[in-house]
């Protein structure tokens, strides 16, 4: 079995109910093809690079997936097949990737953001930090 990526661009006008029954279709075709789904990380709308049949916005859901090595034909066929799917594409992964990093916007007083800052443990206020003075 292999570790793929699936990022799949859906219609933008698919109400919440359809995003999930298309999401749960997906993940019926992965299973049929003889893959387990890992993750799924769905992104919500955003603004496309450019217009895709005359859309500005699509709706990002990303499947992290094993398959065997002949299964993503398999799927991208269904995929080219339903009309919601504006883009897709197919990633191979030496490693299944990590959980995805939580990303908080430190404040100025102002109360304008500053750059987005990954948040790692140790880094957080209260943890053993290594004294300057005893280094």
């Amino acid at each position: 079995m292999r570790n793929y990526e699936l990022a799949v661009v859906l219609n933008p006008e698919l109400s919440d109910d359809a995003l999930t029954t298309l999401q749960g279709k997906v993940a019926d075709w992965i299973a049929a093809a003889g893959g387990a789904v890992v993750r799924l990380d769905y992104w919500g709308r955003r603004r496309l690079a450019y217009p895709i049949g005359k859309k500005r916005e699509g709706a990002y859901v990303f499947w992290y997936v094993q398959m065997p090595p002949d299964a993503p034909a398999v799927v991208e066929r269904k995929l080219r097949i339903e009309e919601d799917v504006m883009r897709f594409l197919f990633v191979r992964h030496e490693e299944m990737p990590a959980a995805p990093v939580v990303v908080v916007a430190a404040e100025e007083p102002a109360g304008r953001a500053v750059a987005a800052e990954p948040v790692l443990d140790a880094l957080k206020p209260g943890v053993d930090e290594p004294d300057a003075a005893t280094a």
